[in-house]
C-alpha cells in the first residue's frame, strides 16, 4: 500500500486572487472553482495530480497570530522545481520578494509568501 499528498485545503481571504497568483506563479491551472461548505467559496489550483483547495466564508475570517505556534495550522507548503536559479529569475520578472533562502542537505531552497501562504521552493 502507498500513499501520496493529493491536495491541501486552505482557508485564506480571497481564493480566486491567490489562486490568479498562483497560476501565473506556479504555471499550475485552476481545475475547479464553486460554491463550497458553510455559503463560502473554494478553487481548486493546481496539476493534474496535485492541487491546493483554496476557501473563504462569505465573511471575512481574521488571520490571528503565528502558524508556528497554532496546534494544526500550516507553517508552509513545499513544492519542487527542478531549476531553482531559473524559478529565481522567475521571481524577479515578477517582483517578488524571497523572505529566505539556504542550502540545508540535501537540497538548496526558498521562501516566499503569496497572500497569506508561505511557500518553500525547493531543489534536490
Amino acid at each position: 500500500m502507498t500513499f501520496h499528498l493529493e491536495h491541501i485545503n486552505l482557508t485564506v481571504e480571497d481564493p480566486k486572487r491567490t489562486a490568479a497568483k498562483l497560476c501565473q506563479l506556479l504555471n499550475w491551472r485552476i481545475r475547479w472553482q464553486g460554491a463550497s461548505l458553510n455559503e463560502g467559496y473554494t478553487v481548486h489550483v493546481g496539476d493534474d495530480h496535485h492541487y491546493i483547495a483554496l476557501y473563504a466564508q462569505p465573511s471575512k475570517i481574521p488571520m490571528t497570530g503565528d502558524t508556528y505556534q497554532t496546534p494544526a495550522a500550516v507553517n508552509h507548503i513545499g513544492i519542487e522545481t527542478n531549476d531553482l536559479d531559473e524559478f529565481r529569475q522567475h521571481l524577479s520578472d515578477l517582483d517578488i520578494t524571497i523572505t529566505a533562502q539556504n542550502q540545508t542537505p540535501p537540497g538548496q531552497r526558498l521562501y516566499l509568501f503569496v497572500d497569506e501562504i508561505e511557500l518553500e521552493i525547493l531543489q534536490y
